[in-house]
């Protein structure tokens, strides 16, 4: 009998992958690379991208973090290419299982690091919100640029692509039907990192 965690597994797989074939996109799955697979390998006109599926749920504790499922996933995508750089797209694709939304504040910050504020102790002034230097960033422009980003998979089919700024395999916009295209840098100013808590990830 499948344990909770293979069957959420199965069904992200399952849901991924009759979104590609309603839209008519090929593909192989379990995709070999370096002796361990790929979820999906699609393959089409307008490139041919890595697909990796993973999930946020809660923990153990029955708490979810996101940002840390994120984070984790990234690496184990990257670990994957770990003795040969791939020369096309390497996708994280997320689903939220979790009894919780998050935003795409937390997919920014799981991707580029913390954000927070400078405060003055002479002045008593704080600036506005910004990537912080060293923020524990998972994606920089000298790490982990295999990924080219995450791909927030929704069940309303608005889907998201949080594209990663540094990637050495950048992917098309117009790739997945049905998606959204969020362009994050570490340059972001404070009206847009708080336009990014209005794009809400809700739960299966």
């Amino acid at each position: 009998m499948l344990d909770s965690l293979e069957m959420k597994t199965n069904k992200s797989e399952e849901l991924f992958e009759t979104y590609l074939q309603d839209h008519n996109m090929n593909f192989e799955k379990a995709y070999p690379v370096n002796n361990k697979n790929v979820d999906f390998y699609i393959k089409s006109e307008r490139g041919n991208v890595f697909c990796d599926v993973k999930e946020v749920r809660h923990s153990k504790k029955n708490e979810i973090d996101a940002y840390d499922y994120i984070r984790k996933d990234i690496q184990k995508l990257r670990e994957k290419f770990k003795n040969k750089r791939p020369s096309e797209p390497a996708l994280l694709v997320t689903f939220n299982f979790s009894s919780q939304f998050f935003t795409g504040y937390t997919v920014a910050r799981a991707m580029l690091g913390d954000i927070g504020i400078t405060y003055n102790k002479v002045t008593i002034e704080t600036s506005d919100l910004h990537f912080l230097p060293k923020g524990n960033a998972k994606l920089t422009s000298k790490h982990n640029r295999v990924i080219s980003g995450v791909f927030i998979f929704q069940e309303n089919n608005n889907h998201y692509l949080f594209k990663n700024p540094f990637a050495e395999n950048p992917i098309a916009d117009n790739y997945f039907p049905a998606t959204s295209i969020i362009e994050i840098d570490r340059s972001l100013d404070n009206n847009n990192i708080m336009k990014l808590t209005n794009i809400h990830i809700w739960s299966y």
